[in-house]
């Protein structure tokens, strides 16, 4: 299973962002569920759990309980800005990432978006391809 690798390329980028760009008070994130397409679940379970992890490690922003973002995304599959930002807004949230997962052939493609609840912008967003698997 190397699709949590390739999603770590991803994450290092992304964990970029968060140390440079937050201020003083630290803000709450909710990492929603993530969405995929062709990809295992276990794969993409394992993923989320990566990043949450990597954010946490970062202690710059204090990432809502996985149990809990869940239980406000419902089971509905979040793949749009606009849900995200709701989701986050029922949550408390500041800032909401969502990220989704798809294979097209041997290719796995993780796109990914942190936006600001309050502003309903993007602040980041990006893709990585990865030729294998």
């Amino acid at each position: 299973m190397k699709t949590p690798k390739i999603f770590l390329c991803s994450l290092i980028l992304f964990s970029n962002h968060l140390l440079f760009s937050q201020n003083a008070a630290p803000k709450r994130m909710a990492v929603l569920p993530f969405s995929t397409a062709g990809v295992d679940e276990t794969s993409a379970q394992t993923a989320e759990s990566i990043l949450r992890l990597e954010i946490g490690r970062l202690q710059v922003v204090d990432v809502i309980a996985e149990r809990q973002t869940t239980q406000a995304a419902g089971i509905d599959t979040c793949i749009e800005l606009g849900c995200a930002v709701e989701i986050g807004k029922n949550l408390g949230a500041d800032q909401v990432v969502l990220c989704k997962m798809a294979r097209l052939g041997e290719k796995i493609i993780v796109q990914y978006l942190l936006a600001d609840v309050s502003t309903k912008k993007p602040i980041v967003e990006d893709r990585l391809t990865a030729a294998h698997v």
